[in-house]
């Protein structure tokens, strides 16, 4: 497919960059990356839904090509999505999202429920809070930000040429790269608030259809059966497994087919 061309808006005095890809109008689908990630990762995606879709794709604040915001947290991330929602011109969006994307996804849809068709959660939680695999990523972050003197070893140590190969081994082409220019405060804040995040309560307000995706293999960040309690909370849930869908699959083409055949039925 043709090379994308990145779009910026600014809001709050920040800018925002974003695709913004296909003809339609009526129809738009908002993608929401992970923690570290950034839009530039997600152009097969596009190529599946612009045929049918209006596909959106921002990189948040701190990551890829959007600055950073004033005050980091998930709730001004929601804020912010609702405000870019409106700049776009849009009266409602179907949102997916991957992992912090879709913890995000979720808060923004009972935030904004008059905005929202339909949702797919990608590998994400309401409750990365009682997930005890999030528990070394918890631990982690809680050292670089009471310790921030160490902050600069060890991202010497993430951005060195094999540590980035490595982790574009684990994660697939440009994982590496977004982690790099993704913004180091941004990156801590972040991955401290997602690791607690418990929004479970809030989801038998969720009215729409949500779709629920998990690979079929053990996933490093998110259990199955929280997915799977998940669907039971919500009243239009549905879980779905798909091969290659878990972190750090390297072939994510089956997962933009379900995203793709979920928003057009």
């Amino acid at each position: 497919m043709p090379e994308l061309q990145r779009k910026e808006v600014t809001l709050n005095g920040k800018k925002l960059s974003y695709f913004d890809e296909g003809p339609g109008e009526e129809e738009a689908v908002i993608f929401l990356h992970g923690w570290g990630d950034s839009k530039e990762r997600y152009p097969r995606l596009i190529g599946k839904v612009d045929k049918r879709f209006r596909i959106i794709i921002p990189d948040m604040p701190g990551h890829g090509f959007s600055e950073k915001i004033d005050s980091t947290s998930l709730g001004d991330y929601v804020n912010l999505l609702g405000q870019f929602v409106r700049h776009l011109g849009l009266k409602t969006v179907n949102i997916a999202g991957f992992s912090m994307g879709g913890a995000l996804s979720l808060m923004f849809t009972i935030q904004y429920p008059e905005l929202v068709d339909k949702v797919v959660i990608w590998e994400s939680s309401a409750d990365f809070k009682g997930t005890k695999r999030m528990q070394p990523f918890r631990m982690t972050f809680k050292v670089l930000d009471k310790y921030p003197q160490i902050r600069g070893t060890v991202k010497k140590v993430i951005t060195s040429r094999l540590v980035n190969k490595l982790i574009t081994a684990i994660g697939g082409k440009g994982m590496g790269e977004s982690i790099k220019k993704a913004d180091e405060d941004v990156l801590i804040k972040l991955a401290l608030e997602t690791s607690q995040v418990d929004i479970q309560k809030d989801l038998k307000s969720v009215e729409k259809e949500v779709m629920l995706i998990a690979g079929r293999h053990f996933d490093v960040h998110v259990a199955k059966r929280k997915m799977k309690e998940m669907e039971k909370i919500l009243p239009n849930g549905l879980f779905k497994e798909v091969p290659g869908a878990q972190h750090y699959a390297r072939n994510r083409e089956n997962v933009f087919d379900e995203i793709v055949e979920f928003f057009v039925k």
